[in-house]
């Protein structure tokens, strides 16, 4: 299968989990990297169709080996260590995790003739704005996450243009949707509301920027044929719309039919919490020719559609 073969780093998580489904499913020779393949439940059903490498990051010397064997036309890295990544990771882990991660990603591919990496940044490395968040932006993270996100996106963006290499950088914003973690705002709310159990939910005043996770996968695939032509560059991936946390769980309740109790103001709003959350995505629309195809309603709909017969995945986790 020349020139479709696809490496993936965090393919074991949300966002990695639904790329490598979309890359099977155009017909992509897709290996995947991870730490611990015996834990990757968003992948297990589809692993017998992986090439599965289980190598740490941070091991250069197997990653370089990796890499060097499977001589991938397309990088995609999203592996990332931040606050839903299981136990509360130390500031050394996320640095490590994050930014060193990269850099060995990109020194290990560095002989490799691809034909596009595309880096996973984050909303966060913007910290608190009070417009629409723009890539020209400057970025003043609230906490280490952002920091190591935003220094890993400098570090890519560096080499893309320093080595004249087909490297973006994808920011997206709130995704949600197929395989969430189950901490994470929707994938909470959606789980909860089907078992009809109380919801407890911090202030409903909070605003996100909520992108379906197979709008982000399009927006992965859509950078593939321009990459070379916008190396370096970054481009936000969201819908576009701010949206209250109120809107979206009483839209979960009109859509799903559930009767459950909403407790408001349970816990107060996480710290760095941002007056305004929503990206300009003009620049992903002119430069990538994407869009969202989907609106909150129709991503909502299909995500409560899927955790209604796929919610076993969750129970096996809680046990």
């Amino acid at each position: 299968m020349g020139g479709k073969t696809a490496l993936v780093t965090g393919a074991t998580g949300f966002i990695g989990s639904n790329l490598a489904r979309r890359l099977l499913y155009d017909g992509y020779e897709t290996h995947i990297l991870s730490r611990d393949i015996d834990r990757a439940w968003r992948v297990r059903d589809i692993l017998s169709d992986l090439h599965a490498h289980e190598i740490d990051l941070r091991d250069m010397d197997g990653l370089k080996k990796v890499v060097v064997e499977v001589k991938p036309d397309y990088i995609f890295h999203l592996a990332i260590g931040g606050v839903y990544s299981g136990p509360d990771l130390s500031v050394r882990a996320l640095f490590e995790t994050n930014l060193i991660g990269t850099i060995y990603l990109l020194e290990a591919s560095d002989k490799i003739d691809y034909k596009a990496f595309v880096n996973t940044g984050s909303s966060g490395e913007y910290g608190k704005k009070d417009t629409v968040m723009k890539e020209t932006d400057m970025c003043v993270p609230a906490n280490s996450y952002g920091v190591t996100k935003y220094a890993a996106t400098l570090y890519a963006s560096l080499i893309a243009k320093t080595k004249n290499k087909p490297i973006v950088t994808l920011r997206p914003f709130s995704p949600f949707g197929p395989y969430e973690d189950p901490n994470r705002l929707i994938g909470y709310a959606v789980r909860t509301a089907l078992k009809g159990e109380e919801l407890l939910i911090a202030s409903p005043n909070s605003v996100r920027d909520f992108i379906y996770v197979e709008d982000i996968a399009d927006a992965y695939m859509k950078c593939l044929a321009v990459a070379i032509k916008h190396q370096g560059e970054i481009f936000n991936i969201g819908s576009g719309r701010e949206v209250a946390i109120k809107t979206v769980i009483d839209k979960i309740m009109e859509l799903s039919g559930s009767k459950s109790l909403v407790r408001w103001n349970i816990k107060p709003p996480s710290l760095g919490e941002s007056p305004h959350w929503q990206a300009d995505i003009s620049k992903a629309k002119s430069c990538l020719d994407w869009e969202p195809r989907h609106s909150l309603a129709e991503g909502l709909q299909k995500t409560i559609a899927w955790f209604n017969k796929n919610g076993h995945f969750y129970a096996k986790l809680s046990n």
